[in-house]
């Protein structure tokens, strides 16, 4: 079962434990949803804390804090270009800040905001310059690590079959889209067909998303 979806992405990140250290080399997968009617923004980081709230005004420090990079990626459940207009220089500043760190953005829309919390990241890391490498890829699920190039892959695919999520998201690190490359790349490409059959298999809805073009 595959659902892909050809939207653009905003969303947001922020410090639930701040002023904890990372591990450089774990990806964040950074979940965000603006809350109109109180001015704050909801976030998680690798699924965790995903009730956790921050205020507008506190925001970009949050964010900052993260120190997001290539390789992290950010998931909204807001419009960013439909935003209350209390979050329109907090957005504008969010793709700024995503631009010059070379972080993915992702937005979804079809879907209950507290599933977009809920269900299922799985993603992987390229080279920014070739995103069509699997042996220069890894995998992971919300930040954890899975494995390395085919090897990676085919983790990821056993875990989904393992525990068969009712739906899951599979995003990729941002890519430069200078380059010969379009929006949806993946270093899984020849592999797709063992990816269709484990979501049969596992009645898993797969959820893709091309990033929004921040340049």
């Amino acid at each position: 079962m595959q659902y892909s979806i050809k939207s653009g992405l905003f969303t947001i990140g922020v410090a639930l434990s701040i002023g904890g250290c990372r591990n450089i080399d774990q990806p964040q997968v950074v979940r965000v949803t603006a809350q109109g009617d109180s001015g704050t923004w909801q976030i998680s980081v690798n699924a965790k804390n995903f009730d956790s709230a921050v205020s507008d005004s506190a925001f970009a420090p949050a964010m900052k804090r993260l120190h997001l990079h290539q390789g992290d990626l950010i998931l909204s459940g807001t419009r960013i270009y439909r935003a209350d207009i209390r979050f329109e220089k907090t957005c504008d500043w969010l793709l700024r800040y995503c631009n010059s760190n070379h972080v993915a953005l992702y937005y979804y829309d079809n879907i209950a905001k507290e599933a977009i919390f809920r269900t299922p990241v799985y993603h992987w890391t390229a080279p920014f310059g070739n995103p069509r490498s699997i042996s220069g890829a890894s995998f992971y699920c919300e930040g954890q690590f899975l494995g390395k190039g085919t090897n990676g892959f085919q983790v990821m695919l056993q875990q989904i079959k393992t525990k068969r999520p009712k739906s899951i998201f599979l995003l990729g690190s941002l890519h430069d889209l200078y380059q010969n490359f379009g929006p949806g790349e993946s270093p899984y490409e020849d592999q797709k067909q063992l990816l269709e059959d484990t979501l049969n298999q596992s009645g898993t809805m797969l959820i893709e998303l091309d990033p929004l073009p921040i340049f």
